[in-house]
C-alpha cells in the first residue's frame, strides 16, 4: 500500500489509476469506471471494515471475540450489543470485506464465521421440534415432546446473533428463522471459494452440513418446512414458504461445488438432486399465474403477500426457467419474465431499491414498519435476477434504478441508512452508518455487472455488456477490454482454471497470448510489456467456443507474492487461435 493524504473516503494506492484510465459511459446516471470503483471502495473501506469487532475489547474488556457489527462506531453502534447476525446481514458484510483480498482481513474473517460455528445448538433434532410445535398448537398433554417451556435451540442451528458475547438462537422479535443456517452456511463457503482455502475447507465441512442438516427437506412435498422468515424476522412466513426454498437452490449448489473440491462428488450429485426436487416442488406447490405465493401449510392452505424477494430468488437461482404455461408450445413466455411484468407493474418497485412484497405485512402478519421499506438484501437478488434472465431493459433498469442510485447515494453521503423509505430517498428515521447498503454497492459492482467470480481454483469473467473495465482494490487487480486484452492478479498457486464469458468473437477467429509471472509486470496496458517473458515452470492450454476464452495455468506453489496472467489479442495476417 502507498499511503497519502486524500479526499476519498478510503486509502488511494492502484485504485487512484482509474483516473486516468476509465472507461466513460454515455447515457443517464452514466458512470465512469472511476466512479464505480471509487464507490465499491468506499463500501468496502468506508463501512465493511469497520464492522469488524475483532480486537481486544471491542466486545468485551480484555476480550479479543471474532465477531461483526451491524454498523459503525459513531460513538455507539446500531443493535448496540448484537453482532454476527446472519439472517443475512453478516452474510453480506464478509462478502464485502473479501472484496479487498488483504489476507489479514481474511483471517478475522475466518475466526467470525468459526466464532458462530463454535454455537451451532446441541439441542433436540428438527422432527422433535415440529411435533412439538403440532403438539402445542392441538394442546396436546402428555406428549413426550411437551416441554415445560420452548426448547431454547434445535440441533445443527446457526445462533441468529450474539449479544455481547452469549449466543442467542431467536430474532429480536422473538421468531425463529431458516436465514442464519443458510447465510452463515453461504458465507462459510464463499470465504473458502473466494480466498481458495480448500485445506480448511476440508476440515470444517463436518460442521457446515451439521448446519445444512437443520434444514430438512420434506419427503411428502419435497420442500423444507421453515420456522419462520428467511430474512426479515417481523414478517410471519411459516411453512413451505417460497423465501427459504428458492434459498435453498443456491445453498446447495454451493455446497454441492464444496463437496467436489473435498473430494466427495457421491454427496455433492446428492445435494444437487435435492436441489432439483426443490425447484420442481417450487413449481408443482407454489407457483400461481405469474408469480411464487408465500406459503403453503402441511394441509394445504395457501397464504399469500406477493413477496418480491421470493420471486427474485427464484428468478435468480432457475427455479423460474420454465414456461409460464404448462400447455405452451413453440416460444413461450417464461415463468421469469411473468414474474419481473408483475413487480415492475407496482411503482414502488421501480422507485424503491428494492420493495419487498405487494401486500403490506401488517397486524398478526408481521412488523408493518419493515413492510414499507426498501432493504438492500431485497436489492441484491433483484440484481441477481435480472442479470440471470438479461431480458430486454434489464441491464437499464439494474444501472439506473438499482446500481446508479444507490452509487450516487453512497458517494454523496459515504454512510447509509438501514432502508429506503416509498418515495425513493433513504430512511431518516432507521439505523445510520449501516453495514447493508454499502456492502451491496461493492458487491454489485464487482459480481453483477463485472461478473467476476472466484471459485475455488476457477476464476471466470462474465461482464454484463461492459467493454472494458479495472477493479483495483490494493494487489487484487482486474483489468478487462473485450477481444483485447485481459489482466488479472489473485491470491492463488497451484492449478488454476480461467473462463472469459464473450471474450472473443463469436464468428471470426482470432490468436491469443498468455503470459504469465508470480510478481505482477511493470505495465498492464495493451502495449508491449517489457517484463513479458513467460516463468518456465508454468504451462497452459487454452480453447475458445463461441465467444469464451478458457485456459488452464499451473502456477508455482511457492510464489513470493500473487501470481498474474496477461491475455492479448495478437494482430496477425493469418488468425488462428492459440
Amino acid at each position: 500500500w502507498h499511503i497519502f493524504p486524500n479526499s476519498e473516503p478510503f486509502p488511494l494506492s492502484s485504485v487512484a489509476n482509474d483516473l486516468d484510465t476509465a472507461v466513460r459511459e454515455q447515457g443517464p446516471r452514466s458512470s465512469s469506471g472511476w466512479e464505480r470503483i471509487a464507490a465499491a471502495a468506499t463500501g468496502i473501506f468506508g463501512t465493511a471494515f469497520g464492522t469488524l469487532a475483532t480486537h481486544n475489547g471491542s466486545v468485551v474488556m480484555g476480550q479479543s471475540l471474532k465477531q461483526i457489527a451491524t454498523g459503525l462506531l459513531h460513538p455507539s453502534r446500531g443493535y448496540a450489543g448484537g453482532y454476527n447476525f446472519f439472517d443475512p446481514d453478516s452474510y453480506f458484510t464478509v462478502q464485502a470485506a473479501l472484496l479487498a483480498g488483504d489476507p489479514l482481513v481474511n483471517q478475522e474473517l475466518k475466526g467470525i464465521l468459526e466464532r458462530s460455528g463454535s454455537k451451532l445448538c446441541k439441542g433436540i433434532p428438527p422432527a422433535q421440534w415440529e411435533e412439538w410445535r403440532r403438539s402445542r398448537r392441538k394442546k396436546r398433554k402428555g406428549s413426550v415432546t411437551t416441554f415445560s417451556k420452548p426448547p431454547e435451540c434445535v440441533k445443527g442451528q446457526v445462533p441468529h446473533h450474539f449479544m455481547k458475547d452469549k449466543e442467542v438462537y431467536s430474532a429480536i422479535s422473538g421468531a425463529r428463522q431458516t436465514g442464519p443456517n443458510v447465510f452463515w452456511t453461504l458465507a462459510a463457503l464463499e470465504y473458502a471459494s473466494f480466498t481458495g482455502d480448500v485445506k480448511w475447507l476440508q476440515g470444517y465441512l463436518p460442521v457446515l452440513r451439521k448446519a445444512l442438516d437443520f434444514l430438512h427437506v420434506d419427503n411428502k412435498t419435497d420442500l423444507v418446512f421453515a420456522p419462520g422468515s428467511l430474512m426479515v424476522d417481523t414478517f410471519v412466513r411459516t411453512g413451505f414458504t417460497a423465501d427459504t426454498n428458492a434459498a435453498m437452490l443456491l445453498l446447495l449448489e454451493q455446497f454441492a461445488k464444496a463437496e467436489d473440491v473435498a473430494g466427495d462428488p457421491v454427496k455433492a450429485n446428492t445435494l444437487r438432486h435435492t436441489a432439483s426436487r426443490i425447484s420442481g416442488a417450487l413449481n408443482r406447490e407454489l407457483w400461481d399465474e405469474d408469480h411464487y405465493v408465500t406459503s403453503i401449510d402441511r394441509e394445504g392452505s395457501v397464504k399469500d403477500h406477493v413477496d418480491y424477494d421470493a420471486n427474485w430468488m427464484a428468478v435468480a437461482f432457475g427455479a423460474a426457467d420454465g414456461p409460464a404455461s404448462p400447455h405452451c408450445s413453440g416460444p413461450c413466455e417464461t415463468k421469469a419474465n411473468r414474474i419481473l411484468a408483475r413487480i415492475d407493474s407496482n411503482p414502488l418497485a421501480t422507485i424503491v431499491p428494492s420493495w419487498g412484497s405487494e401486500i403490506l405485512y401488517e397486524s398478526k402478519d408481521g412488523g408493518t414498519g419493515d413492510s414499507i421499506s426498501g432493504m438492500g438484501r431485497f436489492a441484491w437478488f433483484n440484481a441477481l435476477a435480472r442479470k440471470h434472465i438479461r431480458g430486454p431493459g434489464e441491464l437499464e433498469f439494474f444501472k439506473t434504478r438499482l446500481l446508479g442510485k444507490l452509487m450516487h447515494d453512497l458517494r454523496r453521503t459515504v454512510w447509509m441508512r438501514e432502508r429506503y423509505a416509498p418515495d425513493g430517498t433513504q430512511q431518516l428515521d432507521r439505523t445510520s452508518h449501516y453495514f447493508e447498503y454499502p456492502s451491496i454497492v461493492s458487491l454489485m459492482v464487482f459480481k453483477v455487472l463485472y461478473g467476476v467470480s472466484m471459485e475455488y481454483s476457477t476464476v471466470q469473467i462474465d461482464p454484463w455488456e461492459i467493454e472494458a473495465f479495472h477493479w483495483g482494490i490494493g494487489d487484487f487487480q482486474v483489468r478487462y477490454q473485450r477481444r483485447s486484452f485481459c489482466y488479472v492478479s489473485l491470491p492463488r498457486s497451484g492449478h488454476v482454471s480461467f473462463k472469459l464469458l464473450g471474450f472473443t468473437s463469436e464468428t471470426e477467429s482470432s490468436s491469443f497470448s498468455i503470459k504469465t509471472a508470480c510478481s505482477p509486470p511493470a505495465k498492464t496496458n495493451q502495449q508491449e510489456d517489457q517484463r513479458n517473458s513467460q516463468s518456465p515452470d508454468v504451462s497452459f492450454t487454452a480453447t475458445s467456443i463461441e465467444g469464451t476464452l478458457e485456459f488452464s495455468i499451473d502456477f508455482k506453489k511457492d510464489c513470493p507474492s500473487w501470481p498474474w496472467v496477461i491475455v492479448r489479442k495478437i494482430n496477425t495476417d493469418k488468425p488462428s487461435l492459440s
